[in-house]
């Protein structure tokens, strides 16, 4: 069968590769295309009841940890392909697509000033971090010692409940 390739600049569906004893890889494609739709529908049969909950998470688990497997590897192999439509916005496949390079990252570690103003922040924050829970629990008010005044606190927002799951 044929594993089908459109290339922008051509007008003709050309052959990408050719394996007499593969799938017809564009009917895998397409059924693939259904996926979404039915993992919405998954999602929506949890709240139904026809299913155990706990069952439709793990199942979409599951589905998220062979994706982001998934994803990974095809993302380099489709990053070169799409360095073959050039510079700008691009439409292929039913989506808009860019190549661009991501923001860079600074990293201050070897800087030793940066090193000090950051355990003093570190300092600061466990300082304040024990003073809500002071007033929190006994009603304490921290006083800065060198101006006499009440100091601010934080807030403090809880985490939302979530649950862990170990597929095996």
């Amino acid at each position: 069968m044929n594993d089908y390739h459109s290339h922008p600049m051509e007008t003709e569906i050309v052959p990408y590769k050719q394996e007499d004893e593969e799938q017809d890889v564009n009917d895998f494609l397409k059924q693939m295309e259904e996926l979404p739709k039915k993992i919405t529908q998954l999602a929506a049969i949890a709240s139904t009841g026809y299913a155990n909950p706990l069952r439709v998470y793990i199942t979409l688990k599951r589905i998220e940890t062979a994706l982001e497997g998934a994803i990974s590897e095809a993302q380099p192999l489709a990053i070169d392909e799409a360095d073959n439509y050039g510079n700008g916005e691009h439409t292929a496949f039913g989506a808009k697509f860019n190549v661009k390079n991501a923001a860079g990252r600074w990293d201050f570690k070897g800087v030793s000033r940066w090193n000090e103003l950051k355990s003093d922040l570190t300092n600061l924050e466990d300082g304040l971090k024990f003073a809500y829970g002071a007033r929190q629990k006994i009603g304490a008010t921290s006083v800065d010692e060198t101006t006499g005044e009440v100091e601010e606190l934080p807030t403090y927002t809880p985490g939302k409940t979530t649950i862990s799951i170990k597929l095996s």
